[in-house]
């Protein structure tokens, strides 16, 4: 598929469009027409009505009922990639289950990781919670710097490794890869307060106020479905997998940050993890995620011991903290580079 093939398949034909606050171009688009419904029948109930009139809607900025909210991929996103198949391709990576030192993905990039696993003992894993603290951190675009992020990635650990990741990234690339709606597969709810890949409006300070987002992701039925400070955004079909259709089996709750390796001897990526500071700096000041709440098919919380692994721990680290009623606390990050212990 060439990038005008491409560019024409993702980009779902809407009812209405406008430009938003943060200048992306929003498609409004019937809910039946997402792409992750193309070539399949939707069910009576996720069916809307699509013979509504959209001809008055004028210039208004946001999306009318029975519509979705898309943000429009552009043809430059994917120019800028190179090609479909790296624009599709480039995407994050899961820490080993060992500190290893940088993961290199199908491109040639370096992904550092200061995570939380947790990974409970004959027991499937159908619901995960947890508060992320937003900041916006230092991408080091001029150099090397790709992409720094905080997020929950739910898996299957085994032979074939399945996933499902949500949470928030400051994109020196914006957009590099198959996140969001940019490939089949998530169905955005009708009504959703937001679509992926919205931009945040608050990021929170060194020593000042601090900004969360609350993410839950439940097994419901036949579909995970993924909330966000308490309202649903959409869900992941469990007919995409084939071990997480039942439950996961692994949680990873932390930081990520990809850039271009240099060589042996050069200067670390200065791009920051988190706020930039580490753990050890506590709240406030470490970036986290608070009141980790992990729970089984029938609701119940599982108490997991976690495990804290980073494979560069003079870069970026990551701490594990009990809080009330076994839930954990998991603070995340650090400057790369700008610390002096910090070397490729």
């Amino acid at each position: 598929m060439n990038i005008e093939e491409y560019i024409n398949y993702i980009n779902p034909p809407a009812v209405h469009k406008f430009v938003n606050e943060h200048g992306h171009t929003i498609l409004c688009v019937l809910y039946e027409d997402q792409i992750s419904f193309r070539g399949l029948e939707t069910r009576d109930d996720q069916k809307l009505k699509s013979g509504l009139n959209f001809s008055s809607y004028g210039v208004e900025r946001t999306c009318p009922e029975g519509t979705v909210a898309i943000m429009e991929t552009k043809r430059e996103l994917v120019e800028r990639a190179g090609s479909v198949a790296r624009f599709i391709n480039k995407k994050t990576s899961v820490g080993s289950r060992e500190n290893n030192k940088g993961v290199i993905d199908n491109l040639g990039d370096e992904h550092e990781h200061g995570v939380a696993q947790f990974i409970p003992s004959g027991q499937e894993i159908h619901g995960v919670i947890g508060g992320l603290n937003v900041w916006r951190p230092y991408v080091d675009t001029s150099d090397d710097g790709i992409f720094s992020l905080c997020e929950i990635w739910i898996l299957y650990d085994g032979e074939q490794l399945e996933s499902m990741e949500v949470g928030w990234v400051n994109d020196g690339y914006n957009q590099t890869g198959c996140w969001n709606l940019n490939c089949p597969g998530f169905v955005l709810a009708p009504g959703a307060p937001a679509y992926p890949g919205s931009a945040l409006g608050s990021v929170s300070t060194y020593e000042g106020e601090q900004f969360m987002l609350t993410i839950k992701v439940i097994k419901e039925s036949d579909r995970w479905n993924l909330y966000v400070n308490n309202q649903i955004l959409g869900w992941w079909p469990a007919s995409l997998f084939t071990n997480l259709r039942s439950g996961s089996n692994r949680v990873d709750f932390g930081g990520e940050v990809a850039f271009s390796p240099g060589s042996q001897g050069s200067a670390f990526t200065t791009t920051d993890m988190g706020s930039g500071h580490f753990p050890s700096e506590g709240y406030g000041r470490s970036a986290h995620i608070r009141d980790i709440q992990i729970t089984d098919n029938n609701g119940q919380l599982i108490d997991i011991p976690g495990i804290a692994t980073a494979g560069r721990p003079e870069c970026y680290n990551v701490k594990i903290e009990e809080a009330n009623q076994n839930r954990k606390n998991v603070y995340f990050g650090g400057p790369g580079g700008d610390n002096s212990g910090c070397v490729v």
